[in-house]
């Protein structure tokens, strides 16, 4: 059935892009600057109700995201905070998983001068804005460069895929694995 995975896909592309706008406004804060993060309880889960979103955007450049489109959705649940570049460096280690961003070469990087984003090779969540930039000091922001199968292989390992189809509870779930 191609309905649940285009609704599982539309949820992380919402939590993505949240994920995303936020971290756009860390790096538009400049070089050097560092946000401060309260600590975080990890692994709470909050449930969302069912409803309408809609999904996609008219304007798009990329095929996959167009047309806009209302989707329904069935309530589910989803950690309270977003996935931290230690949760997910801890999963990695503890799985030696390699990201699709990793496997491909490249991901998109928001350039903030061109207003636009970027094919960037080498970008991935260990490099965020491409080669010569790390995740060092960022261990409390939220990883980035994560698809889909990245989020689920995620998911599975901290035991928060519910395996339905419907519910994934996966976007952008929070591990608490020692």
């Amino acid at each position: 059935m191609r309905r649940p995975r285009l609704i599982a896909s539309g949820l992380l592309l919402v939590a993505t892009l949240v994920c995303s706008c936020w971290w756009l406004a860390v790096l538009k804060a400049g070089p050097g600057k560092q946000a401060d993060f309260p600590k975080r309880t990890i692994g709470r889960m909050v449930e969302v109700p069912s409803g309408t979103f809609s999904m996609g955007n008219g304007l798009a450049a990329s095929a996959d995201q167009r047309p806009a489109h209302e989707v329904f959705v069935t309530r589910f649940r989803i950690d309270e905070h977003e996935t931290t570049n230690d949760q997910f460096a801890q999963f990695v280690a503890q799985t030696g998983y390699v990201s699709t961003a990793e496997q491909r070469g490249w991901s998109y990087v928001y350039d903030f001068n061109g207003e636009q984003w970027e094919k960037t090779p080498g970008a991935n969540w260990r490099q965020p804005e491409g080669p010569g930039s790390s995740i060092t000091g960022r261990h409390e922001y939220p990883v980035v460069h994560v698809s889909w199968y990245d989020a689920t292989a995620y998911a599975r390992w901290a035991g928060k895929y519910k395996g339905t189809g419907w519910a994934f509870r996966i976007l952008q779930a929070a591990a608490n694995k020692a």
